[in-house]
């Protein structure tokens, strides 16, 4: 927890104290959003391919993909399941970067600056106007709520032209609460799936290849590889971190847990 931390710091005799404070602020005076301890920051350096972030509400996901979208890419886009719902991820925008309506407003929202550029997209509308455009960082955000063929269709978009470029995935999800979102059971089975025969740990990394037939994907080693269409594949990297509102420093935990109360079982817990 950052509480934390800063005790830590707070604790350390006073010059080593101002040289650690100094060091830290040098070294993140550059980036527009800095991931809290724990989970968050887990996810912030995972090196998967595919990252599904999330399991209760109130853990930092929004932020997280808002916030690797400010530092580390080009071109990003955010999803949701309509476009009524980029409420939050705009509000979350706005409050990293300070400035109330940070992106330009309209049917598709984006911000842009200097270093990056992010569209908001909700996928309930017609996607074919942005069908070919490169991003090297796709988010969707409450990935439960969509059907798996326009996470694939999003999945289609992932590439960059700019060299050095890491490209990557992130899905931030709370459990499934009807059968739209079970695909993510499926294809993060070794974390989520506790019957699975080779259960994977949190922030583990496994690697996955497409089926010969087109259809499905099957876990592999990180070294093997395969051809399809004569172009050979090497295979993509998944992981599972878990986070909970209780890992968020941002909020009053006694509140929120009040307020999480009062919501139905099925709500509360996913």
């Amino acid at each position: 927890m950052l509480e934390e931390l800063l005790h830590k710091i707070a604790a350390l005799p006073e010059k080593e104290r101002a040289a650690v404070v100094a060091e830290a602020t040098r070294a993140t005076a550059h980036l527009k959003f800095i991931p809290t301890p724990g989970p968050q920051s887990e996810a912030y350096f995972s090196e998967a391919d595919v990252l599904l972030f999330g399991g209760s509400p109130g853990g930092g996901k929004t932020a997280l993909e808002i916030g690797l979208a400010l530092n580390c890419h080009k071109r990003a886009i955010v999803a949701r399941k309509e476009f009524v719902d980029l409420e939050g991820p705009l509000h979350t925008l706005d409050n990293i970067l300070g400035v109330p309506r940070s992106a330009s407003q309209g049917n598709r929202p984006k911000y842009r600056d200097e270093n990056c550029t992010i569209d908001f997209i909700g996928l309930g509308e017609d996607l074919g106007g942005k069908q070919g455009n490169p991003h090297d960082l796709i988010c969707i955000d409450e990935a439960a709520q969509i059907p798996e063929v326009q996470f694939r269709m999003l999945m289609g978009w992932l590439r960059t032209d700019k060299s050095g470029q890491r490209c990557r995935v992130v899905l931030g999800s709370n459990p499934p609460l009807n059968t739209t979102g079970d695909w993510l059971i499926t294809y993060f089975t070794p974390w989520l799936d506790p019957q699975h025969h080779n259960p994977a740990q949190e922030g583990e990394l496994r690697y996955f290849l497409p089926n010969e037939d087109g259809v499905g994907d099957r876990e592999c080693q990180a070294d093997e590889w395969a051809t399809i269409e004569g172009v050979k594949v090497s295979p993509q990297s998944r992981t599972f971190i878990s986070s909970k509102f209780t890992d968020n420093p941002y909020y009053d935990h006694e509140q929120y847990a009040k307020s999480l109360a009062g919501l139905p079982d099925t709500v509360r817990n996913s």
